[in-house]
């Protein structure tokens, strides 16, 4: 837990923590990079989690996260600001207020206003968006981010297992037989896909960084002749990716009737 907390930290920066509202998209069962970002100065963290199962409220673990977050020098209290504890502190809640928790709710779909938040993010989550939702997931994460706001996505284009680059040989409509159960779909959009759905939902800068390829040419030299022709077209880095940083942002509000949507790859 503690790892992937430092890298999300790492990522919003502590300077930009401060003060900031902040959204997780497929936040998964645990508080503890909201806790984390309160600890560290956030105004308010929301989670949106579409699985109803609820969120690990277990005290202990959480006692735990916070001997970590000190050791990292981040001044946490106990209980955690942002939560109360229950059942005669043996569970720890969200207080509803500085953190949030919407469980069973699609990011097509954010119950917060517009521009509510300086910054947006999610960590392995886009690529499992069903097709016909991501542009719509997209579009509200543009109305949910202030203007000057930004968004920061960790993908995984190899999320499948077996070859990395097999499950492209199909088409779409074999491809969804096969594998449409929510455990282990993902859309096989490329990074130059993904690119062109966020400006066409509104975001005047996206970008890709930290871009990691499958080792080894041999790879895509196995399947290149097989893909299905969405794929087969595409630029040899855009197959061979197997990870990459999607960064979005809004324009400043003065600076946006002049800014033209633009992408970049990384590629």
């Amino acid at each position: 837990m503690l790892s992937r907390l430092r890298e999300r930290r790492r990522a919003i920066g502590d300077d930009a923590i401060r003060g900031a509202a902040i959204l997780e998209i497929g936040s998964g069962r645990e508080l503890g990079l909201a806790i984390t970002l309160v600890a560290l100065g956030a105004r308010r963290v929301v989670n949106v989690e579409i699985d109803r199962f609820g969120f690990i409220d277990d005290a202990a673990l959480y006692r735990l996260l916070v001997q970590g977050a000190r050791a990292d020098g981040v001044e946490a209290a106990w209980p955690p600001a942002g939560t109360r504890l229950v059942d005669g502190g043996r569970r720890l809640v969200p207080d509803g207020q500085q953190i949030v928790v919407h469980l069973g709710e699609s990011a097509a779909r954010i119950p917060e206003p517009d521009a509510a938040f300086d910054f947006t993010l999610s960590v392995s989550v886009l690529q499992h968006i069903r097709r016909p939702d991501l542009g719509a997931v997209a579009r509200e994460l543009r109305r949910v981010t202030r203007p000057g706001g930004r968004g920061w996505h960790r993908l995984d284009f190899a999320a499948m297992a077996g070859h990395p680059l097999g499950h492209l040989r199909y088409d779409e409509r074999s491809f969804a037989r096969m594998y449409g159960n929510r455990d282990l779909y993902v859309n096989r959009y490329r990074a130059d896909d993904l690119g062109r759905i966020f400006v066409d939902a509104g975001f005047d800068d996206v970008r890709f960084e930290d871009l990691r390829l499958l080792e080894g040419e041999a790879l895509l030299r196995e399947v290149r002749g097989s893909l299905d022709p969405e794929f087969a077209g595409k630029e040899e880095s855009h197959l061979r990716a197997r990870s990459a940083l999607l960064v979005v942002a809004r324009a400043a509000a003065a600076a946006s009737l002049q800014a033209e949507p633009g992408v970049s790859t990384g590629c």
